[in-house]
């Protein structure tokens, strides 16, 4: 069945008071680049409430991206997915109001270590599970596009991302995603399919687990120098990976949430190797790889995570 989504055109221009003709008032800009401009919002009527507004350019090479990033938060709905508010356009911009209005994202949360990277690596897996059983394919995922809002988890940015079923494409864009963590079959410009989610996921842990178990490693972790698909390819990379070891009594330099006992790192890294394939074949599914991470933390004693049931 086919879904009509009327979108609001805003006629009255300029802004009055910083607030535009539907009420969202701008508090701040908080990222800018060549699409537009992301900023902290909160609408007239609910002061007290902050929301994302992500603003882009209005022209019609842009316009099928737009609609396709609104349609796909939209049907992807879900607790740990960037939830979409509004959208509207006037003459020159489309504006997609989100929420939460994260805190962080992962990429600055690894640098900080306010929350343990096992949580955010199994939030962020049943993210991925969810959008899967709906048939997208994110195809950007990376730690910055991972948000942090108080104790939520959510996966943001579809901006790349596309509906399929079966063989048929159901987009008009072909925006690639970020390179870095980009899996190998994605190279020609092919869209791939869920498993460079995983691929890129799997990249992502490696960042986690390297920031988690960094003060108490003897062997270190491979220098990341090159987009991980260019490492992937080389099979002593994984190696070198499982290779990584850690001293026990360093554990105390941990905070205690971080703390995690013997049976935890080893098993962890065995994941993200597999995760990191380069034939996307031999890559777990997100279900595999939620059903992992529960294994990984019940053999480490840690208690069960509540976002990895009955999902």
């Amino acid at each position: 069945m086919e879904v009509l989504v009327v979108r609001y055109f805003c006629r009255r221009q300029p802004w009055h008071d910083n607030c535009d003709c539907k009420g969202y008032c701008l508090v701040e800009v908080i990222d800018s680049g060549s699409y537009g401009t992301v900023s902290r919002v909160y609408h007239e009527d609910k002061p007290e409430q902050y929301y994302a507004r992500k603003q882009i350019r209005l022209d019609k090479s842009a316009l099928n991206t737009i609609r396709n990033e609104v349609d796909l938060i939209r049907r992807a709905s879900h607790s740990n997915m960037i939830q979409v508010i509004d959208d509207y356009h006037d003459k020159d911009w489309h504006y997609i109001v989100m929420s939460p209005l994260a805190d962080q994202n992962l990429e600055n949360s690894l640098q900080e270590m306010p929350k343990s990277p096992v949580d955010s690596a199994a939030w962020s897996t049943v993210a991925v599970r969810r959008i899967h059983k709906q048939d997208i394919r994110h195809r950007d995922i990376k730690p910055a596009n991972i948000l942090i809002h108080g104790k939520h988890i959510c996966l943001a940015d579809f901006g790349t991302s596309f509906h399929s079923e079966a063989s048929t494409v159901r987009t008009h864009t072909s925006t690639r995603g970020t390179n870095k963590y980009e899996a190998k079959e994605t190279q020609d410009g092919s869209r791939g399919g869920r498993g460079a989610d995983i691929f890129s996921l799997g990249a992502t842990f490696f960042e986690m687990a390297e920031a988690l178990s960094r003060p108490v490693l003897v062997t270190q972790f491979p220098c990341i120098t090159k987009p991980y698909f260019a490492h992937a390819d080389n099979h002593g990379f994984l190696q070198s990976i499982r290779k990584v070891k850690e001293r026990p009594k360093h554990r105390s330099r941990l905070p205690e949430r971080f703390r995690f006992n013997e049976g935890f790192l080893q098993p962890l890294l065995d994941l993200i190797c597999s995760m990191l394939s380069s034939d996307p074949i031999y890559r777990p599914t997100a279900d595999e790889v939620v059903r992992s991470l529960e294994s990984i933390l019940k053999e480490a004693g840690c208690k069960r995570l509540s976002c990895c049931v009955g999902e």
